[in-house]
């Protein structure tokens, strides 16, 4: 024979104490959380709404907060998402084309200035430029004067010695 105890402490284990309680909770915080969000008025279609409704069409967003009731209206819709979003795309294009150009000549400008500032600063430094593969191979040559045999010790011809 089980207790009362017994009985209470098997519905605790099953959680259907916990969902016997949360059930009613949550289903009255739903329909609230609903009511809330439920439009109240009808949505006025005026020249400014509109124009949001045709932005979230060319733009496909379409958020789905405007719609057309009307089999015309959504006929138009149709019609007219199949030419706005490509002209959509073609005037993006040109904005973006636009937009890089100006970057590019941006970072050209910003590229030359630093370059120009920073050879003014060697020059008032008195900072030589350093040496390159082809300098230093130029810069080694030896001369022997008794052999009047040219030498060039370089990285290279050093460490092919020691192969």
């Amino acid at each position: 024979l089980r207790t009362r105890q017994d009985s209470e402490t098997q519905i605790v284990h099953d959680n259907s104490l916990c969902a016997i309680t949360l059930r009613p909770l949550l289903q009255s915080y739903d329909e609230s959380i609903r009511k809330a969000l439920a439009p109240h008025v009808q949505w006025k279609w005026d020249y400014w709404n509109s124009v949001y409704y045709a932005g979230t069409i060319f733009t496909t967003i379409g958020y789905g907060n405007i719609t057309c009731r009307t089999p015309t209206g959504r006929l138009l819709t149709i019609l007219y998402a199949l030419f706005g979003i490509p002209m959509m795309l073609a005037v993006l294009n040109v904005i973006g084309k636009a937009l890089f150009g100006h970057a590019q000549a941006s970072y050209v400008f910003v590229r030359r200035l630093f370059r120009r500032r920073l050879r003014q600063f060697k020059k008032s430094r008195g900072l030589n430029r350093a040496g390159t593969i082809d300098t230093m191979t130029t810069d080694d040559v030896h001369i022997d004067a008794k052999q009047n045999v040219e030498e060039v010790t370089t990285f290279f011809s050093q460490s092919e010695a020691f192969l």
